[in-house]
């Protein structure tokens, strides 16, 4: 049996992941598009799957995020390092994604992308707590090692960088929408056994 409370967790995990993929397959495509001098309307066709993908995500982080219930405590001086400390995890992971990437090594970054679907991301309190803070903390991570290599770059891993960020986004976005159907029938079996119930 699944409670309430751990629904919103399990749309945190799902929501930064697919925040993160969405936006960073959007930016290498736009790169990508600016790197061969493409036209005005090249800009919007990659906007349309990216906006879509990232829109789909957003109202899920929008409602992981902190402050919603009410009564939130200021952090203290401990917490404030606890969190800097989470928040270099998701740094680091997108780092080491950047240099996979900048490596040409497509099929180890393809199965760490797919591996960071699955990962308990709401073990940690920052992407727990912190969706849209975090994902712009590992969107940092992923394009600083891009951007100090970016002259030496290949340009063709752009469009595929790009697909295999979005083909992970939408299998996350499948993953979150059957939990989301499963535990909406965990509700109604349980309303109607309350329901039958003597």
């Amino acid at each position: 049996m699944v409670s309430n409370d751990a629904q919103p967790t399990q749309q945190a995990d799902s929501s930064f992941i697919i925040l993160v993929f969405s936006l960073a397959g959007w930016a290498l495509l736009e790169a990508w598009a600016i790197s061969v001098g493409a036209s005005w309307y090249a800009h919007v066709f990659n906007a349309l799957p990216g906006s879509i993908l990232t829109v789909l995500a957003l109202p899920r982080a929008t409602a992981a995020a902190p402050g919603k219930a009410g009564g939130a405590k200021p952090a203290s001086r401990g917490s404030a390092w606890a969190l800097l400390l989470s928040a270099l995890f998701p740094f680091l992971v997108g780092a080491f994604l950047g240099i996979l990437f900048l490596s040409g090594a497509l099929l180890l970054f393809g199965l760490l992308a797919a591996c960071l679907c699955l990962a308990p991301w709401s073990r940690l309190a920052f992407t727990r707590d912190h969706v849209l803070l975090c994902s712009a903390v590992t969107l940092s991570g992923f394009f600083l090692p891009i951007a100090l290599a970016y002259r030496d770059l290949d340009i063709v891993l752009f469009p595929l960088g790009c697909w295999v960020f979005w083909l992970c986004a939408c299998c996350a976005l499948l993953v979150r929408a059957d939990k989301r159907r499963r535990a909406e029938r965990r509700k109604k079996s349980e309303r109607g056994d309350v329901a039958t119930a003597p």
